[in-house]
């Protein structure tokens, strides 16, 4: 859907962040990852045990995908025919 409404350079840009955080997160330096890992672990309420961060932070993933997908939609022209 978002390649629907991108002109070329948009579209190259959208294909390559796949291909970039790749190599970002590769490039990562090792003692850091401890503190990347310790990050998600206290967002998802791993560390300290409490399985209702990860239901919070999953709604409100699901809330702002949901309207991105709504705007895209709105703005998509049906098809005439």
């Amino acid at each position: 859907m978002i390649y629907f409404r991108l002109n070329k350079l948009g579209k190259i840009v959208v294909s390559s962040i796949p291909f970039i955080i790749i190599i970002v997160l590769d490039n990562i330096p090792k003692h850091n990852s401890d503190k990347i890992v310790e990050f998600i672990g206290n967002i998802f309420g791993i560390n300290n045990k409490n399985p209702y961060m990860a239901i919070l932070i999953f709604i409100i993933i699901s809330i702002l995908l949901i309207s991105i997908q709504y705007l895209l939609i709105r703005r998509a022209v049906a098809d005439k025919s």
